[in-house]
């Protein structure tokens, strides 16, 4: 994709955008470039799926496992079930640490700046989503996002 880069970069400079609306012609150039050269958009998205089936699974397995109802741990009376708090605990951490990795993680040279903003964007999505959840969903991934920020937080430190 960044070979094709310059390519809709000049057929993005010669069609000007009107808001949300595309001139046709500019998305048959677009779509052209992409058939030339082989490829497609969306194929960058797929590696982003497996995380999104572990999640389907993971939250399947949450809603039937019986070992789960009634089971506590420190603040949390059922991981079946949201916290009973008047404000969740866990749906918050689990934004601010999602946050902190997309803030300390590196962006690539020549990425887009929208990009930061929509990891911003979709740690608040993911916890409003996600605030009404069994607290063993929110467990796990505050514990993979806590992972994540350790990972980077020891990468940048080896190899900054």
């Amino acid at each position: 994709m960044k070979a094709l880069q310059p390519q809709i970069d000049a057929i993005n400079a010669r069609y000007k955008r009107k808001g949300l609306n595309m001139d046709p012609a500019h998305s048959r150039k677009i779509s052209g470039v992409y058939k030339q050269h082989q490829t497609s958009p969306l194929a960058g998205c797929i590696p982003a799926l497996a995380p999104l089936a572990v999640l389907v699974a993971f939250y399947s397995v949450l809603t039937e496992i019986a070992e789960l109802h009634g089971a506590h741990w420190l603040w949390i009376a059922d991981l079946s079930k949201p916290e009973l708090l008047p404000v969740r605990i866990l749906p918050l951490l689990m934004i601010l640490t999602q946050l902190l990795v997309a803030k300390i993680t590196p962006t690539p040279t020549g990425a887009d700046p929208r990009m930061a903003r929509l990891m911003t964007l979709m740690s608040l999505v993911f916890g409003i989503v996600l605030y009404q959840q069994p607290s063993a969903l929110m467990l796990y991934w505050l514990t993979s996002n806590l992972l994540q920020l350790g990972q980077q937080w020891w990468l940048g430190k080896r190899y900054a």
